[in-house]
């Protein structure tokens, strides 16, 4: 049972740290959305997740670098690389755009990284030596 536990913790930890998120075909059809001179075709959101260790360093990380192979993340985990920033998230966007012949419009960036450099208590400390890294990129794509 504790190797079964062990096995779905670090199953947990590495799991979804870097994704691609896109709106289905079709579901943007009739939006009247705001930002460019052809219609919506599709929303995509890059994603990226990681720990940091003293505020500091990256520890872990998703691999959100596009693959225009795999039309997808490359994928994996990094450790001590920092790929857990917006401006990653926005070159990804920008590749899966470029990849699928559309123009990105209507950009939004968020960083919803929880930087806790407390020292009152052992949660307070705790949150200030592994800080969790979100971040994210989404547009919506556009025929040129």
């Amino acid at each position: 049972m504790k190797r079964l536990m062990l096995a779905m913790s670090a199953a947990a930890l590495f799991a979804g740290c870097a994704s691609i998120e896109r709106t289905s075909p079709g579901m943007m059809d009739g939006l009247d959305v705001v930002g460019g001179n052809s219609p919506a075709e599709e929303t995509v959101c890059a994603r990226s997740f990681g720990l940091g260790l003293l505020y500091l360093i990256t520890f872990i990380s998703g691999d959100v670098e596009y693959d225009d192979v795999k039309h997808d993340v490359s994928g994996g985990v990094l450790f001590f690389r920092d790929r857990c920033n917006c401006a990653d998230c926005f070159r990804t966007v920008q590749a899966i755009a470029k990849d699928r012949g559309k123009v990105a419009t209507n950009v939004n960036m968020y960083n919803n990284s929880l930087p806790n450099q407390g020292i009152t208590g052992y949660t307070d400390f705790l949150g200030w030596f592994l800080e969790t890294e979100d971040v994210g990129c989404s547009a919506v794509l556009r025929a040129r």
